[in-house]
C-alpha cells in the first residue's frame, strides 16, 4: 500500500472514532462516581439510617402529642368537673337531710386530695395540683387559666370555706363568679 491510501484509511478510523464518540451518550463524571459500588454502599446506609431516624422522630413526636392531647383533655375535664362539685358546695353549703352526705365532705373539692375524682387518674390530687401541672404543660394548646386563678384566688384552694360566711349560698356573689368561670371555661351543665 502506498503512503496517500494508508493516510487516508487512517484518516477515516479517526473520523469513524470521532462520530462514535459524538454519538455516545457522554457520562458524567459525577454519576460515574455515585455508580461505583463502594458510593451505592456508602449512600444506600446512610439514607437507609436517615429515613429510619427520620420515621422514628416523626412516630415519636406524633405519639408525644397525642399523650399531651389527651392530658390537656382530661385535666380540663376534670377542672370542670371539680369546677361544678365547687359550685354545688357553695350554693349548698348545708348538709343535705338525710343524705349523711356533710359540709366537711363537700369541702373535699377545694383543697383535699379526699374528692371523688371524674377519672381514676387524678385519684388523691388536689383541684390546686391539677390547675397548677395544666398551667406548666408545655406544647398544648389550652385554655385561658386567668378566670380560673381568679377564682381560686378568691376560694382560698388551700383553706376551708367557712360555711357562716355571706358569700355561700344560693344567691351569693361567690356562687355568680364560679358560673361565670364555669361558662368561660366551656364546662356549664
Amino acid at each position: 500500500m502506498d503512503e496517500t491510501t494508508k493516510l487516508r484509511i487512517r484518516e477515516e478510523e479517526i473520523f469513524r472514532d470521532e462520530v462514535r464518540h459524538s454519538l455516545k451518550p457522554q457520562e458524567n463524571r459525577i454519576w460515574k462516581v455515585l455508580n461505583s459500588p463502594f458510593c451505592l454502599f456508602l449512600l444506600g446506609s446512610v439514607l437507609l439510617t436517615g429515613l429510619t431516624t427520620l420515621y422514628q422522630k416523626i412516630q415519636l413526636q406524633q405519639s408525644e402529642a397525642s399523650e399531651m392531647n389527651s392530658l390537656v383533655s382530661a385535666m380540663e375535664n376534670e377542672i370542670g368537673f371539680r369546677l361544678n362539685q365547687i359550685r354545688n358546695n357553695v350554693a349548698e353549703p348545708e348538709p343535705t337531710a338525710g343524705t349523711g352526705y356533710t359540709y366537711a365532705d363537700r369541702q373535699a373539692s377545694f383543697g383535699s386530695a379526699n374528692m371523688q375524682p371524674l377519672t381514676k387518674r387524678f385519684d388523691g390530687i388536689t383541684m390546686s395540683s391539677i390547675v397548677y401541672q395544666y398551667k406548666q404543660l408545655k406544647g398544648a394548646k389550652k385554655k385561658s387559666m386567668k378566670p380560673l386563678e381568679v377564682l381560686l384566688k378568691d376560694l382560698g384552694t388551700h383553706d376551708r370555706l367557712n360555711p357562716s360566711r355571706k358569700d355561700v349560698g344560693p344567691n351569693s356573689p361567690l356562687l355568680r363568679k364560679i358560673d361565670a368561670v364555669i361558662v368561660s371555661w366551656g364546662n356549664a351543665e
